[in-house]
């Protein structure tokens, strides 16, 4: 068994205390968002919006991507929204003209502030949507999501 000096015993529980230090400051590091945690970037971790009756435009025949173009959408509307809530009973597709997109036409509050929308598709990989006030003043247009390369 290996014996130390006073001295070597000082040194050696130094470079201990560093290291745990060091190991609780990466601990606190990653856990506070400082590491990366996941596969997502720090802004979809952190998104803090809640969204209902996002489902029921699948119900209507928009697909996965399409629905989270949507949120894209909403989110690049009103970032700071902390509750974006469609009238899943308002869903209706609006009539189809040959060469017009298709669309679904909605109601929705954004935090508690009433919005008519429409989703627009000319394909199933995206989407455009439209924002309105009661009035029928267009107050959005998010373009065609994702944009074309």
């Amino acid at each position: 068994m290996q014996t130390y000096s006073n001295g070597g015993r000082r040194r050696l529980l130094a470079v201990l205390g560093i290291a745990l230090v060091l190991i609780i400051g990466i601990i606190i590091a990653v856990t506070a968002g400082g590491g990366h945690q996941s596969g997502f970037p720090p802004a979809d971790r952190e998104q803090s919006t809640t969204f209902q009756g996002m489902s029921s435009f699948i119900n209507d025949g928009l697909t996965t991507d399409q629905v989270n173009y949507l949120i894209q959408g909403f989110s690049k509307f009103s970032p700071k929204a902390k509750n974006i809530a469609i009238d899943t009973n308002s869903l209706t597709p609006a009539p189809h003209n040959p060469g017009q997109p298709f669309a679904i036409k909605f109601r929705l509050n954004i935090d508690s502030a009433p919005y008519k929308g429409t989703a627009s598709y000319s394909d199933l990989t995206s989407i455009r949507l439209s924002l309105y006030n009661l009035s029928g003043k267009k107050v959005f247009d998010s373009g065609v999501i994702p944009a074309s390369e």
